[in-house]
C-alpha cells in the first residue's frame, strides 16, 4: 500500500512538473507593454496573458471587457492564434484564428469586405477577443500559404526555381503531374505528401520578426480604434498618390539623378495645415502605379475596424495640457465627452498606474528570472531595437484616446526601397526603340499575338500582358490554344466565390467559352477577361518572404530614409523628421514634398512610404506603401496626322514647283544659242566692173 502511494505521489509530481515546464517554456503578456520575438520556419512561440486578482476586479465592473491583440511583422509571415485552454501547438483548441476561412466566411455573410488571400499574410494582424477567461494563450507561428489547388503546386515550383531550388521543384512538379486529375481542380494530399510540401515550403521562409502587444479596454468605453486614436482618425485616407500636374517636358539634357518626384498625401485629419509655404519646384514624373492596398479592417472578430499601431516615447502632458489647446477629438465617442469627465478619467489612469507599479514590484519580489528579464528589456531602452515603443511610465491608451489630435503636432520620416533588381529578376526584361535592354515595363502593349509558348515572352509586352500570357500557357496543359474546363479548374475551381473566378465582371467559364468556341476559352478571349494579372503583379511586390515595407517595423529594417536634402541616397542613415511647415500644400488639404535622386537609367522600380508620428502622445503609424516605375526616356519620332499631314504636303508640293520652275528656268537660260548678224557691205557706184 505504502509502495502504491509512492508511485501514485511519483506520477503526480512528474505530471506537476511537466506543467510546470509547458508554463515555464511561456512568455507572459501585459497590458500595453510590447513584446518583440523571432521564430523560424518549424517553430512557434507561446504567450500567455493572466488575469491577476486586482485586474480581475476591475474587468468585472466593465460592460464590454476586451483584449486588443496586435502583432506586427518585422519579417517573413508571422501568424497568430488565439486559444483558452492552451497553446494550440500543444493540440489544444483554436478559439480565433486571424482571417480563418471560417472567419472569412462569416465576414462574407456578414456583408464585410474581404481581401484578397495574399494581402495579409506578412502584415499587422490583429483580434478583439472578449475578455471572458482569466488566463489566454497567444501563439505566433509562420504561416504556411494553403495548397488547395494544383495551380498552387505550379506557383510553388516557379519560386523554388527562382531560388535555384531546382531538386525541390523537381519534386513539386511530380507531385503536380499526379494530382492534375484531381477532380475539379481540388487537391487531395495524404499526410505524407503535406509534410513533404511543408517541408520544401519551409526553405522559402526566412526568419520571422515581429511586435506583440496585447491591451485591456472596457470596448463601451474605449472601442478597439480609439487605442490608436490618430491612425483610425475618421475619413482618414491612407494612400500615397504622386502630384501628376507637375510634370514639365522632358528635357535630355537633364541630369538622371536630377529629376525630382512628388508624391502627395493626406495629414491624418484631413484637414488643412496652417502656414505652410509654397514651392515652384518642377518634376519629371515617370509611370506611377497605384498604391498598395492594405486591408486589415477585417481583424476584430466582432465586426470593428481596429488596423492600428502602437509607438511611444516619453509620456506626454496629462489632462491640464489639453485645456491649453482646442480639442478637436479623433474618435466619435471621445468627441462627445466633455473636459471634466475627460479630467476624472485621466485620474483614474493615474490610479491604475500606481497601481501597475505596484504588480511589478510583486512579480520582481518572486523572482522569477524569465518575469526579470522581460520587465529588464521593457525598462531599458538600449536593450530594445525600437526604444519609441511603450514603457510602463508612458502614456496609457485612454490617456491617447482623449489626447486632441492637431495637424501641427505630426512629424513625417519619408523612406524608400529599390526593388529593380529583383523585379528584373522575377519579371524579365524588354527591349526598348533604340535596342537597349531594361527592366520590364508594368504596362505595355505586346507584340505579335502568337499561340505558342514563345509568345509569351516576347520582349516588348509589360508584366500585366506578359503574366496573362503566361497564365494560359500554364492551365493550357495540351497545347491546343484554348482552356477546357478541366485546365480552367486546375485554378478556378467551382467552389470558389463568383468573384474569384478570374474573369472580369460577371463572366463565368460557360460564358466566357460561348464568346469563344465550344473547344473552351481561345488566348484572344482569355487576353480580354483575364482580371488577375495586377493582383498577381502586386503580389510579387508584397512579398513578405522577400522585404517589408508596410508596417513599422518593416519600413525600418528594409527601407532607407531620404537624407536632410531630400535625396534618396543608397545606404543613408540619416533620417529626417519633417514637420507640416516643411511640406506644401492643395488647398483641400493634402501635403506635398518633392523626391529627388530616383533613378531612371534602367525602368527602375521603387516602393516609397511615410513614417509618421504625433510628437504628443508618439503614436507611430506607416502609410500604405507607393511603388512607382521611372520609365526610362526614350526618343520616339513624333507622330504627325490630321491637318498637319495636309500643310506638310501643301508646303512640299509649294516647295517642288517653285525648284521646278528654277531649275527650267535656270535650264533655258543656259541652251540658248548666240544669233548670227547679217551684215550688208555697200559699194560705191563705179568702182564696180
Amino acid at each position: 500500500m505504502h509502495s502504491r502511494s509512492v508511485e501514485m505521489f511519483d506520477v503526480i509530481f512528474l505530471l506537476l512538473n511537466f506543467h510546470l515546464s509547458c508554463c515555464l517554456s511561456q512568455t507572459q503578456l501585459f497590458s500595453e507593454i510590447p513584446l518583440n520575438g523571432s521564430i523560424k520556419a518549424n517553430e512557434s512561440q507561446c504567450y500567455t496573458f493572466i488575469l491577476d486578482d486586482i485586474q480581475t476586479k476591475e474587468v468585472v465592473f466593465w460592460k464590454e471587457p476586451k483584449l486588443y491583440i496586435r502583432l506586427e511583422p518585422c519579417q517573413g509571415v508571422p501568424h497568430t492564434q488565439v486559444s483558452v485552454s492552451g497553446c494550440p501547438s500543444q493540440g489544444h483548441a483554436v478559439n480565433w484564428d486571424f482571417q480563418s476561412s471560417l472567419m472569412r466566411n462569416d465576414l462574407r455573410t456578414q456583408g464585410s469586405p474581404v481581401p484578397p488571400a495574399w494581402e495579409w499574410p506578412g502584415d499587422v494582424e490583429a483580434l478583439d477577443v472578449e475578455l471572458s477567461y482569466r488566463r489566454i494563450f497567444v501563439e505566433i507561428s509562420q504561416y504556411y500559404k494553403p495548397l488547395k489547388v494544383v495551380a498552387d503546386l505550379f506557383d510553388l515550383q516557379q519560386e523554388l526555381l527562382a531560388r535555384n531550388l531546382t531538386v525541390e521543384a523537381d519534386v513539386v512538379a511530380s507531385i503536380a503531374n499526379e494530382k492534375i486529375t484531381s477532380k475539379g481542380g481540388m487537391m487531395y494530399l495524404d499526410p505524407n505528401l503535406t509534410d513533404i510540401l511543408r517541408k520544401i515550403q519551409a526553405r522559402l521562409m526566412p526568419l520571422a520578426f515581429y511586435w506583440l502587444t496585447v491591451t485591456m479596454h472596457d470596448a463601451f468605453q474605449m472601442t478597439s480604434q480609439e487605442i490608436h486614436p490618430v491612425y483610425n482618425s475618421k475619413n482618414f485616407d491612407k494612400n500615397i498618390t504622386s502630384d501628376p500636374w507637375k510634370t514639365p517636358v522632358l528635357r535630355f539634357t537633364d541630369a538622371v539623378q536630377a529629376s525630382l518626384y512628388y508624391i502627395v498625401f493626406w495629414p491624418p485629419t484631413g484637414s488643412a495645415v496652417k502656414n505652410l509655404t509654397a514651392t515652384n519646384l518642377t518634376s519629371n514624373i515617370s509611370q506611377d502605379l497605384s498604391s498598395l492596398r492594405r486591408d486589415n479592417a477585417l481583424n476584430d472578430v466582432t465586426g470593428a475596424r481596429a488596423e492600428v499601431d502602437d509607438h511611444f516615447e516619453a509620456r506626454a502632458a496629462r489632462a491640464n495640457q489639453i485645456s491649453k489647446v482646442n480639442p478637436t477629438f479623433g474618435p466619435k465617442s471621445i468627441q462627445n465627452r466633455d473636459m471634466e469627465k475627460v479630467l476624472i478619467l485621466n485620474e483614474k489612469i493615474s490610479e491604475r498606474l500606481r497601481g501597475t507599479d505596484e504588480q511589478i514590484r510583486k512579480l520582481r519580489s518572486k523572482n522569477i528570472p524569465a518575469v526579470n528579464r522581460v520587465l529588464d528589456a521593457r525598462s531599458d531602452p538600449h536593450t530594445s531595437s525600437r526604444s519609441s515603443r511603450r514603457s510602463l511610465s508612458n502614456m496609457t491608451a485612454l490617456e491617447r484616446a482623449a489626447f486632441p489630435i492637431i495637424p501641427e503636432d505630426m512629424s513625417y520620416m519619408i523612406f524608400f526601397l529599390d526593388i529593380t533588381d529583383q523585379f528584373k529578376a522575377r519579371w524579365g526584361t524588354t527591349m526598348d526603340a533604340e535596342g537597349h535592354i531594361r527592366t520590364r515595363l508594368i504596362n505595355n502593349p505586346c507584340g505579335s499575338s502568337q499561340n505558342d509558348i514563345q509568345g509569351a515572352g516576347d520582349l516588348s509586352c509589360g508584366v500585366l500582358q506578359w503574366i496573362t500570357r503566361l497564365e494560359f500557357d500554364t492551365l493550357d496543359l495540351n497545347r491546343n490554344g484554348y482552356l477546357s474546363q478541366e485546365e480552367y479548374e486546375l485554378r478556378y475551381p467551382s467552389f470558389l466565390p463568383p468573384d474569384e473566378n478570374g474573369l472580369k465582371g460577371d463572366y463565368t467559364f460557360e460564358t466566357a467559352s460561348e464568346n469563344s468556341s465550344d473547344w473552351g476559352i481561345s488566348r484572344a478571349t482569355w487576353d480580354e477577361l483575364y482580371s488577375d494579372a495586377n493582383s498577381v503583379m502586386l503580389a510579387s511586390i508584397k512579398d513578405p518572404l522577400v522585404r517589408n515595407m508596410w508596417t513599422i517595423c518593416g519600413v525600418r529594417k528594409f527601407g532607407t530614409p531620404l537624407d536632410p536634402s531630400g535625396l534618396a541616397v543608397p545606404n543613408n542613415s540619416a533620417g529626417t523628421w519633417l514637420t507640416t511647415r516643411d511640406f506644401s500644400q492643395f488647398e483641400d488639404g493634402r501635403l506635398r514634398y518633392p523626391v529627388g535622386g530616383l533613378n531612371d537609367s534602367d525602368n527602375n522600380v521603387y516602393i516609397l512610404n511615410v513614417l509618421a508620428r504625433n510628437t504628443k502622445t508618439m503614436e507611430e503609424f506607416v502609410y500604405n506603401p507607393h511603388v512607382v516605375q521611372r520609365k526610362t526616356p526614350v526618343y520616339v519620332a513624333p507622330q504627325v496626322d490630321g491637318p498637319q499631314v495636309g500643310l506638310i504636303v501643301g508646303v512640299a508640293l509649294t516647295s517642288a514647283a517653285i525648284a521646278i520652275f528654277v531649275v527650267a528656268a535656270i535650264a533655258m537660260q543656259t541652251s540658248k544659242k548666240m544669233r548670227p548678224r547679217l551684215r550688208i557691205r555697200t559699194e560705191k557706184a563705179g568702182r564696180r566692173i
